[in-house]
């Protein structure tokens, strides 16, 4: 806050006749920050192009000035609630929130009718070739959300501080924000997705830019898993279209981010041998504008986010925490 001093003048006979100095300038103390009520906030709404998107959020005790932004987009079929309430395999973020004092906000897609509070939700993840799903321009939502936070009286968030995350189909959407949206976000974390094989014409048209924004990309994958191949190819269970390889999609971003630079391979520790499964981690540095890109695979993983406080049905690897994992490296990013 600039501090404003009063001017005083005196006429110089007046001046040499008196011997008293002039009064010390006022001094006005900043305004006390206060942290907004905490809880979870539900059925929020914004206007995009003139339709009603429904969000809910999240605020963690005492939220700090200039807080993080986390906006985490659900799986398919599923809605904000399957974020936290732990039927949608993607929870862990209500804890990331309280333990690092993150603003969260959990938005909700839209069903094939353009139902924006559907209980089965999907987003418009770029993939052209799939049948049903949504087409609402969620990208619009994204900014909206973002702008809604920032502008809002309740919080003081910071814009160089704001981060994506999904899983499935929000981890798809994670993939369309970066590309389009990618000049808002520090990092985005995908987890169970890989990219579009067949774009629609604007991702395209994103992934085609000849001076990209570059955007730090943490990307998770299970070599196991059903629904969404790791070798890339047709998506499990019906038209939901076809999907580049896990090393197409890691490298179309290092590629993009311009990273020069190979940490070696990090293990991580096989905390549960009963689970089928292993973790490894490749990290990609030295890009344009200090981005990285992260690449952990699961070694006989299936479509789930790992966890070992979350269970979930199917392979499920029960070594690490996601959401801990992807605010760790999420945390060290800024625009």
């Amino acid at each position: 806050m600039v501090r404003r001093y009063l001017s005083v003048v005196l006429l110089p006979v007046l001046a040499a006749c008196s011997g008293s100095s002039s009064p010390p300038p006022p001094v006005f103390d900043p305004p006390v920050y206060t942290p907004p009520t905490p809880g979870l906030f539900a059925g929020n709404t914004i206007s995009v192009n003139a339709s009603e998107r429904v969000f809910d959020y999240y605020v963690p005790l005492d939220l700090p000035e200039n807080a993080p932004l986390l906006i985490v987009f659900h799986g398919g079929g599923q809605n904000r609630s399957s974020v936290i309430d732990g039927t949608g395999g993607a929870t862990g973020w209500v804890d990331v929130a309280d333990d690092n004092g993150v603003l969260l906000i959990l938005p909700n897609g839209t069903d094939n009718l353009g139902n924006a509070d559907a209980s089965a939700a999907f987003w418009n993840d770029c993939r052209v070739d799939r049948t049903g799903g949504s087409v609402a321009d969620d990208t619009a939502f994204l900014n909206g959300l973002i702008d809604w936070a920032l502008l809002n009286d309740n919080f003081l968030v910071d814009a160089e501080r704001v981060y994506v995350a999904g899983a499935s189909n929000g981890g798809l959407m994670g993939f369309r924000a970066a590309l389009e949206a990618g000049d808002r976000l520090a990092g985005v974390a995908t987890f169970i997705a890989n990219q579009a094989a067949l774009p629609d014409e604007l991702c395209l048209a994103a992934e085609n830019e000849t001076a990209p924004e570059p955007v730090s990309m943490l990307i998770w994958l299970g070599t196991e898993d059903l629904l969404m191949p790791f070798d890339g190819g047709e998506v499990g269970l019906g038209d939901r279209g076809t999907v580049l390889s896990a090393l197409e999609t890691v490298n179309f971003w290092i590629a993009r981010n311009q990273t020069t630079e190979t940490e070696p391979v990090m293990a991580y520790p096989d905390l549960d041998p009963t689970d089928g499964s292993t973790v490894v981690g490749e990290r990609y540095v030295g890009g344009a504008d200090d981005s990285e890109v992260m690449f952990v695979t699961v070694i006989g993983g299936g479509h789930s986010m790992p966890s070992l406080r979350y269970p979930s049905a199917g392979r499920q690897n029960r070594d690490v925490e996601s959401a801990v994992e992807a605010w760790a490296f999420l945390s060290t990013q800024t625009r």
